[in-house]
């Protein structure tokens, strides 16, 4: 498996680019690698990080010879100056129902494009 970790996904077009061989294409998604995805729930996440570029972790990871894609680590992440993850109507969590509505939001929707880029799972970390 090509796995890349917070946004090192270099190392997999490097080993795509020497044709190095592998079965699945992973990556790791935390809540803050895109805020935008925190206050717009029409954003998958890892799909549009917003900004000029809007880059798609997972346009780019079929781009290398069209392996299954998988997300080896995924949580909520702890980030504002109060310690919650904000969420789009204001209010802020750092319980367990908060970081568990962040999970359902991003499972949800990372269902909804899975036939698109053959996407297989993801592992809670």
């Amino acid at each position: 498996m090509g796995s890349s970790g917070w946004k090192h996904w270099g190392y997999q077009q490097r080993l795509y680019d020497d044709g190095v061989q592998w079965d699945y294409s992973g990556f790791h998604w935390y809540s803050k690698m895109n805020s935008a995805a925190l206050h717009d729930r029409t954003i998958v996440p890892g799909e549009d990080f917003g900004g000029e570029k809007h880059y798609n972790i997972f346009a780019f990871l079929k781009s290398l010879g069209g392996k299954p894609i998988v997300c080896t680590e995924f949580n909520a992440t702890y980030y504002t100056n109060t310690g919650a993850i904000a969420f789009p109507d204001g209010r802020g969590g750092s319980d367990d129902q908060a970081r568990a509505e962040w999970l359902i939001y991003c499972l949800d929707k990372w269902k909804s494009i899975a036939a698109k880029y053959d996407f297989r799972f993801a592992c809670i970390y």
